[in-house]
């Protein structure tokens, strides 16, 4: 009995554990096919993506219908204009796009009630304002520039939806302005709850892996080649200005990456210190007449092979040893004082320079290991940091002339033709116009975006009018959307197919226009798609006829701002930062040596002219230091003033500066250091700074007046 008992017992037991794992299998093959394991890693991600946006429009749209707005479909259209594959670029492009949003919503009201009875002045007034909005956008950096791009945009639509009906531009307005704040809250929604955050966590692995990665730039040997050095170097500096963007990204994603966002660009800031301070020292000992004494060398030594050693520590996570090993150094280099025998008095100057050069080196890797700390130090706030990148004016105004034109020539064609359909085209044109501006090849963006509405037209036509007649219900309606909005989808997520993919998902809701109910007549169909069609026409040739890519007047402009920026290193108050201006030196040069780039320069002589450039400026901030903080003699003290007024007037003469160097460089080499050792050590650093300013003019003469 009692072993018939026993045995059932275990024959529930098991039974229960049996179906327990059961259960389990169920439950984890059902995650499974939420996650869509079923599909090929390679493409899940990209279907992940796809499937995320595509729901976010749909859920704009049953908002819109619920809410029975005027033409809901912009809501939509706003989900895929917005679209992000990351959740923290998605939240932090919403916000910029709200402020657009309401700006332009603003905008096009004015616009309304200013010139509604004058065809021909609203046309211009609405170029202006979005030519106005393109240059803004150009100037400025991440999605603030998108922000601004949709304020011009959203008051040609507000503006052209009312224009024949000014007296319900107010109805208008709210319809199509709330429509579009739809569409942005339904996307960061959707993108908040179901994306991965991994923003921050990217973002960190990303400036780790710089801070090695310079560490091996500062041990780069002199006797290496120009290729190895340019191999490493340049993906370096690319890097570290791409991560300015993703700094932004993870901190809209993670509340406590925001509080860190200034120390993440203070750490930036000291890598591109770390880059100027070794190309400085590199530079030095290339050209340098007389070489450092003895423990010069042998501290110079010691400092590279730290610095080669430092990427282990950093794998190790030893980075309060390594950042201990590097003060310790810098104590060591700050308190040696070189020495001169006889008249070597070039070999003392060559042993200061050394000295400075390393001290600067290891200050900027030391400092970027203690923000490196700090970051991972948890809840701590800290001040914040932006860089000052490099700002374009001169492109930015040809390409807000560009928007302007294809917005007046649009808008002539529309009042010429009379178009039932011509406020869509030209709506359409102006966002064609801005949006691209800041590609690197607008025309050809704007050559995708019209490949991707052609296919949108075509979709929309196949939607319409063979599939969703047939339907009934809103399931089954945005079912048969997904079927052409997931394939376009993931041709975005692709970056070699991005623009095709969202012109395609954009256009084919502009073409399709989701109603509520629907409208399938044929005619005004086929008008809203050629109407696209020919808008896209219009801004695509704005940018091949207009100004077309310059690259002797883009490096001549370059080269300009420039000599500008260097005036205003030895004349401004209070003096510059020097992270700004070898922030925005390199990118300079990192976007000019591009290939790709239409107004590049991808010769040798312009990478290393520019970076030389960069050392000058550098040069010019550590003379005006010496002369704020070091004793120095009044003969001195007024020759070295001289030359500061000289870099004052580079701008408009670019000999100026090069001729008073010279002369003063040659006037102190005469000379013999002053017998007081309070003034010695700032002799030397002067002769020095005047000496890597002359070695500049001599290696680069023509840089600064190119032809």
């Amino acid at each position: 009995m009692h072993e018939a008992r026993a045995q059932l017992e275990h024959l529930v037991d098991s039974s229960r554990e049996i179906f327990a794992a059961g259960l389990r299998r169920a439950w984890g093959e059902f995650l499974a096919l939420l996650r869509l394991e079923f599909i090929p890693e390679t493409m899940r991600e990209g279907v992940v993506f796809a499937v995320r946006t595509w729901f976010a429009c749909v859920l704009a749209l049953c908002v819109a219908f619920f809410l029975q707005l005027d033409e809901p479909y912009w809501a939509g259209m706003s989900v895929w204009m917005g679209t992000q594959p990351v959740a923290g670029m998605a939240i932090s492009k919403s916000f910029y796009r709200v402020v657009g949003t309401l700006v332009g919503t603003v905008m096009g009201v004015v616009l309304i009630a200013f010139f509604d009875q004058t065809p021909e002045l609203f046309i211009l007034a609405l170029g202006l304002w979005i030519g106005a909005c393109t240059v803004a956008s150009n100037l400025l950096r991440n999605f603030r520039a998108y922000g601004t791009v949709l304020a011009g945009y959203t008051a040609g639509i507000i503006a052209l939806g009312a224009y024949d009906i000014p007296n319900q531009v107010f109805d208008i307005a709210m319809a199509r302005g709330s429509a579009t704040i739809i569409g942005i809250a339904c996307s960061a929604v959707v993108v908040s709850l179901f994306a991965p955050h991994r923003a921050r966590e990217k973002t960190v692995a990303r400036l780790r892996e710089s801070i090695r990665t310079s560490m091996r730039r500062g041990a780069f040997p002199i006797s290496g080649t120009f290729q190895e050095r340019i191999a490493l170097g340049r993906p370096l500096v690319a890097e570290m200005i791409a991560l300015d963007a993703e700094i932004d990204f993870a901190a809209a994603e993670s509340a406590e990456f925001r509080i860190h966002a200034g120390m993440a660009r203070s750490l930036l800031a000291h890598l591109f210190g770390v880059i100027a301070a070794k190309r400085s020292l590199e530079d030095h000992l290339l050209h340098a007449d007389a070489t450092p004494d003895r423990q010069t060398v042998r501290l110079y030594e010691e400092a590279m092979r730290l610095l080669e050693a430092a990427p282990q520590k950093v794998d190790a996570d030893q980075w309060k040893d390594l950042e201990e090993e590097l003060n310790a150094l810098r104590v060591r280099i700050r308190e040696y004082e070189p020495q001169v025998a006889g008249r070597e008095i070039f070999g003392a100057v060559s042993s200061r320079v050394v000295l400075d050069r390393l001290d600067d080196l290891l200050r900027h890797e030391s400092r970027a290991v203690h923000d490196w700390l700090v970051i991972q130090g948890g809840w701590r706030e800290e001040p914040s940091l932006r860089l000052n990148f490099h700002r374009d004016s001169r492109a930015a105004w040809i390409n807000g002339l560009r928007a302007l034109l294809a917005v007046i020539a649009a808008g002539a064609f529309w009042i010429a033709t009379a178009w039932s359909s011509g406020s869509l085209m030209l709506t359409q044109a102006a966002v064609v116009a801005s949006l691209f501006s800041t590609a690197p090849r607008p025309d050809l963006a704007g050559m995708a975006f019209l490949q991707g509405s052609m296919l949108a037209v075509v979709a929309a036509f196949i939607c319409n009018f063979y599939l969703l007649q047939n339907v009934d219900g809103f399931i089954l309606f945005s079912l048969v959307l997904g079927l052409f909005l997931v394939p376009g989808a993931i041709l975005i997520f692709n970056p070699k197919t991005s623009l095709i993919g969202l012109a395609s998902c954009v256009i084919f809701i502009v073409v399709a226009r989701p109603l509520n109910p629907m409208d399938y007549d044929i005619v005004s169909f086929l008008n809203n798609a050629v109407a696209i069609l020919v808008s896209v026409v219009f801004g695509v040739i704005s940018y091949r006829l207009f100004m077309p890519p310059d690259p002797p007047a883009a490096r001549r402009y370059v080269v300009r701002r420039i000599r500008r920026g260097l005036r205003n290193l030895s004349q401004f108050e209070p003096m510059p930062m020097p992270a700004d201006w070898q922030t925005r030196m390199m990118d300079r040069v990192n976007r000019l040596y591009d290939a790709g780039n239409p107004s590049g320069t991808p010769t040798d002589e312009w990478y290393e002219g520019g970076l030389g450039a960069m050392s000058l400026g550098n040069e010019v901030l550590r003379l005006r230091i010496l002369l704020a903080h070091e004793k120095l003699a009044p003969k001195l003290e007024g020759l070295l003033r001289g030359v500061l007024r000289a870099f004052g007037d580079i701008a408009a003469d670019p000999y100026s500066a090069r001729y008073v160097v010279l002369a003063s460089r040659a006037a102190m080499s005469t000379s013999s250091p002053p017998a007081l050792p309070a003034e010695r050590p700032a002799w030397f650093r002067a002769l020095g700074i005047l000496g890597e300013m002359e070695a500049f003019f001599l290696e680069h003469p023509g840089f600064l007046v190119p032809q």
